[in-house]
């Protein structure tokens, strides 16, 4: 398969377009998919900003506006099930792609299948399994989980998945066939993102995180690492950008330390001021644990160090190895412990006229693998077998 059929798909997101940090994957993967001659319909909801994404006259995009919480987004896409005759009728989709927080609207679809009213495929869409959640709500959270994989393994013609270790954990979980999963992982915009920026602060040695900034996902270490670090690079500084989910567990952090010097938190940024901030730093960081919520991963965030010619200090974690692998660009930091954060800060401080060139391995990395158009061609050879059936 070449991934130049052209077929006409409807994708239904639960992202919210204003404010999540994954918008990008959406965005990219429906750009990419247009410029293969496919219609799109990407059917995603906001909350204050009506964003609406024009790419050319093969992608349409439709938003829900959602005042409530992320949390109650599933409610707002009843809104959908109401829609989806009218989608049907004006579109006729050959496939339809939905992600499994949202997997009751497949409810009405999997009737109008039954019935022979719509011919389409159904496709299962996973990008993570239930993280950073707690108590009651990580329960409801595994508990819609599961019951979206026994409607995708029995009644779905496919799923697609982030990661070839989630195809193999949904393979011995859940039983579900080798040939009903396809893979496309995180990509990258080469073009957006390319180091054509000038570092506005040289003095400083900048260690950058951008994602979500939430329990789980390391950056407490990250913060403690920094008493070991500053005796030896007193000029450190990091850089922590994105949604703030733990701001008084860092604050207390950096008063006890007293670090307040040496760190910036910053909000989100838009998607089109992050190559800008990229580059002004020496090297990024991912810090996520060695447990079950980030091994299926695919990090977005590391496509996006890499594509800008970074270094990355990261977890040693399967996720980060299959992009990784053993190239020079990555500086692992074991299982993530403050200590070892420390050690690989300063292992590139002490390399850092040399990070520039150690970065360009990591540029051909994504532009060898993780390009949103070499996901999409991935996807497209999937789909293309799924009509096939």
């Amino acid at each position: 398969m070449d991934g130049t059929t052209d077929l006409k798909i409807v994708w239904f997101s639960k992202t919210f377009i204003d404010i999540n940090l994954d918008t990008a994957t959406y965005i990219e993967m429906c750009k990419e998919l247009a410029n293969l001659g496919n219609r799109i319909v990407l059917v995603t909801s906001y909350q204050e900003h009506k964003n609406e994404v024009i790419i050319n006259e093969n992608f349409t995009h439709l938003l829900i506006r959602n005042k409530m919480k992320p949390l109650m987004n599933s409610i707002i896409y009843l809104k959908v099930i109401i829609k989806l005759p009218l989608i049907l009728k004006n579109f006729q989709p050959d496939i339809i792609t939905l992600e499994w927080p949202i997997w009751y609207i497949s409810i009405p679809l999997l009737i109008l299948k039954r019935l022979s009213v719509r011919k389409f495929k159904l496709c299962m869409d996973i990008r993570t399994e239930p993280v950073s959640a707690r108590g009651i709500q990580l329960f409801v959270n595994s508990l819609n989980y599961k019951l979206s994989l026994f409607l995708g393994r029995y009644l779905f013609d496919g799923l697609t998945v982030i990661s070839p270790y989630l195809k193999k954990k949904l393979m011995k979980k859940y039983n579900i066939a080798s040939e009903k999963i396809g893979v496309w992982s995180s990509g990258v915009d080469i073009h957006h993102f390319s180091n054509k920026f000038n570092r506005v602060d040289q003095n400083k040695f900048v260690v950058l995180y951008h994602g979500v900034i939430a329990v789980g996902r390391g950056i407490e270490n990250v913060l403690l690492s920094l008493k070991y670090v500053i005796p030896v690079v007193p000029n450190i500084h990091l850089i922590l950008v994105g949604k703030n989910d733990i701001s008084k567990v860092l604050n207390e952090i950096i008063l006890k330390d007293n670090i307040k010097d040496y760190v910036t938190i910053r909000e989100r940024v838009e998607y089109s001021q992050i190559p800008e901030i990229l580059a002004n730093c020496d090297v990024g960081i991912i810090p996520l644990p060695d447990i079950e919520w980030w091994r299926p991963s695919s990090p977005l965030k590391l496509m996006e160090y890499l594509s800008m010619g970074k270094p990355v200090i990261l977890t040693d974690i399967i996720a980060h190895r299959n992009v990784i692998g053993n190239c020079k660009c990555g500086f692992f930091a074991g299982k993530g412990q403050p200590e070892d954060f420390a050690e690989q800060i300063i292992r590139t401080y002490r390399m850092k006229d040399c990070l520039k060139r150690i970065g360009e391995e990591g540029r051909l990395i994504v532009e060898n693998n993780f390009t949103w158009s070499r996901q999409a061609k991935e996807m497209m050879d999937f789909y293309n077998n799924l009509k096939q059936d």
